[in-house]
């Protein structure tokens, strides 16, 4: 089964600018996420329930929505810098 994706107008232009080897990561996690939207590596935010990190090359980090809708991913965040 894949989950739908949902990208925030920002998130593909942040995307394109981030260094070549994060934009290359991100691009596969966000792939990898419509696969299995909760991988071993990504870690559910204590003060924001539903909302998940994976952290990224160097200090880059993806945050992202899961909105509960069975068979729907939720929603990403902007991908934040160091």
């Amino acid at each position: 089964m894949r989950y739908q994706i949902e990208l925030e107008p920002p998130v593909p232009s942040e995307v394109r600018s981030l260094p070549a080897d994060v934009r290359a990561q991100a691009i596969r996690e966000i792939d990898g996420l419509s696969i299995d939207p909760r991988p071993p590596r990504a870690k559910e935010l204590k003060e924001k329930p539903g909302f998940y990190r994976l952290w990224l090359v160097g200090r880059w980090r993806l945050v992202y929505l899961i909105d509960g809708v069975p068979h729907l991913f939720g929603t990403f965040v902007p991908v934040h810098g160091p």
